[in-house]
């Protein structure tokens, strides 16, 4: 539940197990939110924390580490700390409560959370775009991005095909905010794609996130986030076409992500490996989110050390020499 609720001073504090779709509800009377989405109702803020979960929203209102102003957790020994506080800006010493967003609970035990609330956007317009080629779509999204101000998302989403056979693609461009700005950029992006030969665009009520959303809450086989350089999906997706084909995918331009579903098949293994390499040639990852209950193939869920990965162990070895905290992740 809610701790502490200060909508005129745009902070909430609330109890890590509290479900991030209570709280939006419980939000909604003061016209303020989190800007977080999760794929599953049941997620909790503390979850959302943890594991660094971001929605293709933080390009318009940051991330989770942005979010985060103070969390309150307990060390493996049992210490209760608080880190942060309930301000915008912080600058009073190390910020030590960014050490736990993406931890996956390795470090400590989050108990409440305090996030930055922003006021709920007076208007939330979404176009979508048919596309037949995914090479060009990734082209006409990157052309997007870069005159994109209040957009909220903007993706290339594929559906799963037959086989190799790619499924019906779509670019999809949210804008949220004021009425006036969100018309502006919207009226600029219809013009920017026709320019470029796009055919009929169309406004659509299901936004982006919704999109993104929909396709991690999917079980049946093996969901991946592949991370890249903002400047290298645009090539990285073209490249990887005979991988890509007749998979469920969405594309999310600002972040540099490909989200994507492989089949529970022992193909996928490879797929997966294929896409990994490449992505890993050019700076980035390929980590597996999910699985099935019964997978068919054994995947490395990780596949890479990041470069403070030795960082990492030695904060873990100090703070919880025993691994009683998920000791088995790393």
């Amino acid at each position: 539940g809610i701790v502490e609720a200060a909508p005129a001073d745009l902070y909430v504090t609330v109890r890590a197990g509290t479900p991030l779709a209570a709280l939006q509800e419980a939000l909604a009377s003061d016209g303020v939110w989190v800007p977080l989405l999760a794929p599953w109702p049941e997620a909790t803020v503390g979850g959302l924390v943890s594991a660094n979960l971001n929605a293709p929203l933080r390009m318009r209102y940051g991330g989770v580490r942005d979010l985060v102003l103070a969390l309150q957790v307990v060390l493996p020994d049992g210490r209760p700390l608080r880190f942060g506080r309930p301000v915008v800006k912080n600058v009073a010493g190390y910020d030590m409560a960014k050490l736990f967003v993406g931890a996956w609970g390795t470090l400590g035990l989050i108990t409440e959370v305090t996030l930055r609330l922003v006021p709920r956007p007076r208007v939330r317009r979404s176009l979508l775009v048919p596309v037949d080629d995914l090479a060009q779509g990734v082209a006409w999204g990157s052309a997007l991005l870069r005159r994109a101000i209040v957009a909220s998302a903007i993706l290339l989403e594929q559906d799963g095909g037959d086989g190799a056979t790619p499924g019906a693609m779509r670019l999809i461009y949210t804008a949220e905010g004021h009425p006036q700005d969100v018309e502006a950029e919207l009226r600029q992006a219809r013009g920017l794609l026709e320019k470029a030969g796009a055919p009929e665009v169309v406004e659509e009520e299901m936004g982006g996130s919704e999109r993104w959303a929909a396709l991690l809450a999917r079980s049946d086989g093996f969901t991946v986030r592949i991370g890249l350089p903002p400047r290298e999906l645009p090539g990285y997706v073209p490249a990887q076409l005979d991988h890509l084909a007749g998979l469920p995918l969405i594309a999310d331009f600002a972040s540099g992500q490909l989200h994507l579903h492989l089949p529970n098949d022992r193909e996928s293994g490879e797929r997966l490996e294929a896409l990994r390499q490449a992505a890993l040639a050019l700076g980035g990852y390929a980590v597996v989110t999910a699985a099935p209950p019964a997978p068919e193939v054994t995947v490395d869920w990780w596949g890479y050390r990041p470069e403070v990965g030795p960082l990492m162990q030695a904060l873990k070895e100090r703070w919880d020499p025993a691994h009683i905290l998920n000791g088995a992740l790393f």
